[in-house]
Parts: C-alpha cells; sequence; structure tokens
C-alpha cells in the first residue's frame, strides 16, 4: 500500500472492552495507524469499514447498508467503503449521507481526511444589536452594546441560526467574531472613546464614574474641568443629559501618520493649557471603552463556546493599530486576527517595522498567537488596476509574495499562518489583483509559481518526511 510501518512499535486499543473479530474492522485499523504515520487526523464525522487484502485492495464486505443506516443514526455524514458495497446502498439512503467507494488503502485515507480547503468564517456579532451611540447618536462599528440584556438574546438566536451549517463543515476551521470594529484608538478614525450614550451602557457609565470617583461629583468636575466651574456637573446623571464628547468632533488625517499618532492622544498631550484638565475626561472615556470591549468579547466568547465548541475562535479582525489594553481585553480567544498587508514599493513587498512591532504587540498583550485574516499582495498587470496595486507584473507579484512570507516566518513565530485575501478577483476596483486567478478564472501562471514556490519553501521548513518506502 505504500506505507511502511516496519521500524514502528504498533499498538492498537479498541474502547469499551470490545473484541474485533470481523474483517470489516481491516480499514478502519488501517486508516488509524496511517494517521498516526502521517500525523494527519482524519475527519470526526466520518465512518469507514471494509476487509484489506493482501495487495492493499478494499474487498466489501456483508450488511453494508445495514452498517450504514446505523451511521446515519449515530450523526456521521461520510462513509468511505469498498467501491464494490457501493452498488448496494439505495440512492434513498445516500442522501443522508456521503458514501465513498475505495478501491484501496491511499484512496481510503484521502477521502477519510478529506476537509476541503480548510477556511475561516467570519459571524458578524454586533449586527443584531442593541448598538452603542455617541453623543451625536452614530452606532460604534462592530460592538454591541454588552451591558444590554438583549445584545445576548439576539446574538443568542443568530448563532442558533447560523451554528449548524457551519459545525458541519469540517474544512471551517475557525470564526472570527467581527471585522475590523472600531476600537483602535484614533487608528484610521476607529476610536470607540464616548460611545457610552446608549441606554444600557451610559446607566453602567454612571455607575462605573461614580465608583472611580467615590461617589463625589465634585472631585470628577475638578479632574475634567479644573478652575471652570461654570462646565461643572451636578449629578453624575447630569452627564448623561450634556452628553460631553470626548473626541471634541475632531478626525485624524489619515494622510500624516504623525497626525494620527499624535490624535490618538488627544486630550492628553493637547490639554496642558487647561491644567490637564480635558486629558483627565478622555482618560476616563478612554478606561471605559476598554471596559466596555471588555465586557462585549467576554460575553460574545461565552456564546461562540457554546454554540460552536468543536471550532478555534478569533477575535476581531485588527486593523494593527491597537492599544495593548484594547488587545488584551480578548486574551481567552483561540487565535487574535489581524488584517496586515506587506507594503508594496520598488518592486518588492515587505513589512514595515511599524508593521512588525504592531503583530508583536497584538501577541505580547495577548499571549495568543496571531493569524493574518487578510494579506496579500497585487500587481499592475491586470484588467481593472487596483488603486492600491505598486508591482509592476505578476512575476514581481510572485516573488514579493515569498519575500513577505519568509518575513513572516524567520521573525515571528507566533504568526499561526496567513489567508489571502481572494482566490479569484472581484469585480470591484477593491477586489481587483488579490486572486490566483482573473475573474474569468484564468490563473496568473507567473503568480501562481511565485506562490508554489513559497509553498515548497514552507514544506523544508515545517514538514516532516514521511517514510514511504515498500
Amino acid at each position: 500500500a505504500g506505507y511502511f510501518m516496519g521500524n514502528c512499535d504498533v499498538y492498537v486499543n479498541v474502547a469499551g472492552g470490545l473484541r474485533i473479530d470481523e474483517p470489516a474492522s481491516d480499514l478502519p485499523v488501517a486508516l488509524s495507524l496511517i494517521s498516526s504515520l502521517k500525523d494527519q487526523v482524519l475527519r470526526e464525522d466520518t465512518i469507514a469499514f471494509g476487509e484489506i487484502g493482501l495487495a492493499g485492495e478494499i474487498r466489501s464486505v456483508s450488511f453494508a447498508e445495514l452498517r450504514i443506516r446505523e451511521a446515519i443514526r449515530l450523526g456521521f455524514s461520510k462513509c468511505v467503503i469498498s467501491s464494490h458495497n457501493l452498488k448496494e446502498i439505495p440512492s434513498a439512503l445516500r442522501s443522508k449521507i456521503e458514501v465513498v467507494g475505495v478501491n484501496n488503502i491511499r484512496s481510503a485515507f484521502d477521502e477519510a481526511a478529506r476537509r476541503g480547503m480548510l477556511n475561516l468564517e467570519y459571524v458578524g456579532c454586533a449586527d443584531a444589536g442593541p448598538f452603542l451611540l455617541n453623543a451625536r447618536g452614530e452606532r460604534l462599528v462592530g460592538v454591541g452594546d454588552p451591558f444590554d440584556p438583549a445584545f445576548r438574546e439576539r446574538l443568542r438566536a443568530k448563532l442558533a441560526t447560523v451554528a449548524p451549517d457551519l459545525n458541519a463543515r469540517p474544512a471551517v476551521f475557525g470564526i472570527c467574531v467581527g471585522n475590523e470594529a472600531h476600537i483602535e484608538g484614533n487608528f484610521a478614525e476607529r476610536s470607540s472613546s464616548g460611545y457610552v450614550y446608549s441606554e444600557a451602557c451610559g446607566a453602567e457609565f454612571v455607575r462605573w464614574l461614580s465608583e472611580r470617583y467615590a461617589g463625589d461629583v465634585t472631585l470628577l468636575d475638578r479632574a475634567w474641568f479644573g478652575g471652570r466651574t461654570n462646565e461643572w456637573f451636578s449629578s453624575f446623571d447630569e452627564i448623561l443629559a450634556r452628553k460631553p464628547d470626548p473626541l471634541g468632533g475632531l478626525q485624524p488625517s489619515l494622510d500624516d501618520p504623525e497626525y494620527v499618532a499624535a490624535m490618538a492622544h488627544l486630550g492628553r498631550t493637547a490639554s496642558a493649557a487647561a491644567g490637564g484638565a480635558k486629558g483627565a475626561m478622555r482618560d476616563d472615556f478612554d478606561a471605559f471603552a476598554v471596559r466596555t470591549v471588555e465586557a462585549y468579547a467576554d460575553a460574545v466568547l461565552s456564546l461562540m463556546r457554546e454554540f460552536f465548541p468543536g471550532k478555534l475562535i478569533g477575535s476581531n479582525r485588527f486593523l494593527g493599530g491597537a492599544t495593548e489594553e484594547m488587545y488584551r481585553c480578548w486574551h481567552g480567544y483561540d487565535f487574535i486576527a489581524v488584517n496586515s498587508y506587506p507594503m508594496m514599493v520598488r518592486g518588492d513587498a515587505v513589512f514595515t517595522d511599524r508593521q512588525m512591532e504592531a503583530l508583536r504587540l497584538a501577541h505580547r498583550a495577548t499571549g495568543r498567537p496571531v493569524l493574518l485574516t487578510e494579506w496579500g499582495v497585487q500587481a499592475l498587470d491586470v484588467r481593472m488596476q487596483s488603486p492600491s496595486a505598486q508591482l509592476r507584473t505578476q512575476a514581481e507579484r510572485g516573488r514579493g509574495y515569498g519575500k513577505a512570507l519568509r518575513q513572516i516566518v524567520e521573525n515571528l513565530p507566533f504568526v499561526a499562518g496567513v489567508v489571502d485575501f481572494g482566490f479569484q478577483n472581484l469585480a470591484d476596483s477593491e477586489g481587483q489583483g488579490w486572486g490566483l486567478v482573473d475573474n474569468e478564472g484564468r490563473p496568473y501562471r507567473d503568480y501562481v509559481e511565485g506562490v508554489a514556490d513559497a509553498a515548497r519553501w514552507l514544506d523544508k521548513c515545517f514538514q516532516q518526511p514521511v517514510d514511504t518506502q515498500p
């Protein structure tokens, strides 16, 4: 059959103290041995039975239909059997379970291990609300109000709808709970500070401030406004009526990175003339924003664990601009998701020092592996050029892909994997140039060869060879 085990000690354990004395057990035992030899997990939803001949052929066994009916009753969704038994299985039965006929052990193992192309799915856990609101009544993108009981009820109802399909797809190894939520300071206009004016969140904000200032609103007034007594509050509840805005309505300019960085500290660095008063207000709003996101992340994670017990649960998909405190809110998740693309300059694709440090921060703050849930490189030689494309040809793009991947592997050992933006180009301008194939399904051959070269390099780095000598 092509699998050499002559140098291995082989132990087979049968659970429950059962005795196996029928030939139909040959195939499942062989698949278990090969799984251990190759260090490759078989699908949990797959059952197999069949006799194995001396040449490795899979022979038919009796009562195939009865065995498959029992497999359906036990909840299996795929059955691997001898191709000789396949003709005995009624079509009505095959509509309830995937039945695959094979002729040899190698084909049987391929079918028992086949999961499709591994992929991540995304569930917009905040989409149903209730929503967090700022002083202008605008919703915070990507985060629901965790202090409102209706949030859990609506999310539970949504997960109950989508979970059966996602749990039935073994190729889906993980699920992210949000995409590019506006919780990254003022990075790319994504501040969550000040979104405290929904009903439930507002009540919790007032309670939290009262506790923070020992129930004395005068202490808050002095911290926020200093000697400007005309701005003082008469009670903590008045905060919800007047709705102060810690951002002051200002938005960062994405054209100037230094300005973006400075704006991330608005109220701390720009308020010295006011004796640091606005800085204290912003500090309080920022601290409560972290508390809110932490409560949201915890609530979502508990429900995701309940509905997806067999899947990895990933955080919000960050852009790489969050603070250490904001990343730390997600420390209980299986991985931290970050969308990060290499910069494409001078015919090369590289991650900048700032990007690399942002990825290190995500790992350092949480202790969790990082997954690049969006990445890729583009070239200009496509039907519809993307505004972000810089590399000239698909050959350059292929080389850039390999260089960027090597940069990650050699410098960021905590990065567990990368997910391409798309397999095929999309029709819109943003989706152009990211695929392995174009809009018509035609491969970018020079780029595909670059990706294949990168995959071969990864094989040498990580894949232990399996001795398949007869």
